[in-house]
């Protein structure tokens, strides 16, 4: 790129991410709210400004991207998300998952990659937690030299209001800082003053400092990014990955593979006696007992699994034998995944849907697809798979992610608890008024009021408009 080009898009990156410290260290940290939905203005006002920095430094990069685009139009559903629901338990866990998505739309946008390059993703995504922020710092104080040189040709007019904006930007925070501890020594003027600068934000050294830290590691994130060299990276090119693969011995793996096929097998063997009814369970175990153990476990096997099959696919050596045993492996992946969705089926017809219990049959349909996915790529046939398994099922969970934000998860819930109600005589449990009124957030309220329980539920608040009618 152009160096006045860089230089140009350099001063207001510098700019933009002392936006961004301001906005975090003044703004977002500074919300008095005793929830998730009070912070999410400030932090979409935080990440507006980091996708103007970013789209201004990478545009010609990313502009052609469409796993870029996607991610960004996932990321804009999650912020939407906060804006129609108040589920606090979604809002929360949106605060730690968009960061994990900017990276990987910071990572596919700024990066090329050669088909199946599974590594490179992995490789990037690691750089931009932990590498990227900190490479480029010393760019950082090169910008505000060139910002304070005087470039060559420019009159004196142009230097004379340059250096009245740099004087301004460097001294409204010192202003500000002054003010605060003026106001602080002086209680007439404070007295004064108060209701003219009652909604300025308070001001304080280590403020000042976090904004300037923020702004420092963003700037030498996209900076790294947009114009950086990767460390490692040949001269000649940081947009191509070459991976040279360590492959491990086809024998070794399959014996390691054979092994865990046995212990399925007779897992299966066990799972087909007790669930059928063929064989009946032993003394001290109840069939709600059986039913409802173990399909937490069950999904981290099946985690387990789909990794083994990874390494069995990217790397290990060819053998004639090696595909066969990757079918049986997806098979008794899959033979775990439907006894841990029978298991858990059993304890939802029994006791309803609950966020856990929901987000683990989420899980789960993921974990299948990607069971799906994995049996594609070793077919051959589809084409999609066979650019990335690992770009796919990343882009698969953000998708599946998105969708669960897409729907009144708590209004499915209530719904769920009134239909085990009914099967089981029309009684609601106590417990699960005390859930459905004190655990659910207003979500839930239309499926309640529109329920013939709604009465037992809100059994409180109707008492109490009762007696304000007296």
């Amino acid at each position: 790129m152009d160096n006045n080009i860089e230089r140009r898009k350099g001063g207001w990156l510098l700019l933009l991410t002392l936006a961004m410290g301001y906005a975090f260290a003044f703004i977002f940290i500074e919300v008095d709210g005793h929830t998730a939905h009070s912070w999410m203005p400030a932090y979409t006002l935080f990440w507006g400004l980091y996708l103007v920095a970013y789209y201004l430094c990478l545009w010609e990069k990313v502009k052609g991207k469409r796993d870029a685009w996607y991610l960004l139009g996932a990321i804009a559903l999650l912020f939407i998300h906060s804006a129609i629901y108040k589920a606090q338990v979604l809002t929360v866990m949106n605060f730690f998952i968009i960061p994990l998505v900017f990276m990987l739309h910071a990572v596919m946008g700024a990066f090329d990659y050669p088909e199946k390059a599974s590594l490179g993703y992995i490789k990037r995504y690691l750089f931009g937690w932990f590498v990227f922020p900190f490479i480029s710092i010393d760019k950082w104080f090169k910008a505000w030299a060139t910002i304070l040189r005087r470039g060559e040709g420019e009159d004196e007019r142009k230097a004379a209001h340059r250096n009245i904006l740099i004087g301004v930007l460097c001294g409204l925070p010192l202003l500000l800082l002054v003010l605060a501890l003026l106001l602080g020594a002086d209680q007439a003027m404070d007295l004064a003053l108060s209701g003219l600068l009652k909604n300025l934000p308070e001001i304080s050294f280590g403020k000042i400092i976090l904004m300037f830290i923020f702004a420092l590691l963003f700037y030498s994130f996209i900076y790294s990014l947009a114009w950086g060299k990767e460390p490692g990276a040949s001269p000649s090119s940081t947009s191509t990955v070459e991976v040279k693969k360590t492959l491990l011995p086809a024998q070794s793996f399959m014996a390691a593979v054979s092994m865990l096929l046995v212990a399925y097998l007779i897992f299966a063997i066990f799972q087909f006696a007790y669930l059928t009814g063929w064989k009946g369970l032993p003394p001290d175990l109840t069939y709600s007992e059986y039913a409802v153990s173990g399909f937490s476990q069950l999904l981290w096997v099946a985690a387990i699994n789909l990794a083994v099959f990874s390494v069995g696919l990217c790397c290990t050596r060819p053998h004639k034998a090696l595909n066969t045993l990757l079918y049986m492996l997806l098979a008794a992946t899959g033979v775990v995944l439907l006894s841990a969705f029978v298991r858990l089926g059993l304890y939802i017809g029994a006791y309803a849907l609950t966020w856990k219990r929901l987000l683990s049959l989420w899980m789960m349909i993921y974990l299948a697809a990607v069971v799906v996915l994995c049996m594609l790529r070793l077919l051959g046939q589809c084409a999609l798979v066979k650019k990335g398994m690992l770009r796919l099922c990343a882009l698969v969970l953000v998708g599946w992610y998105v969708a669960l934000n897409l729907v009144n998860v708590e209004g499915i819930i209530a719904q769920s608890i009134f239909a085990m109600t009914d099967r089981q005589g029309g009684v609601l449990a106590k417990d699960d008024e005390s859930y459905l009124r004190d655990s659910l957030s207003e979500d839930a309220r239309g499926v309640i009021e529109r329920s013939p329980y709604r009465e037992q539920v809100y059994y409180e608040s109707d008492n109490g408009q009762e007696e304000n009618r007296r």
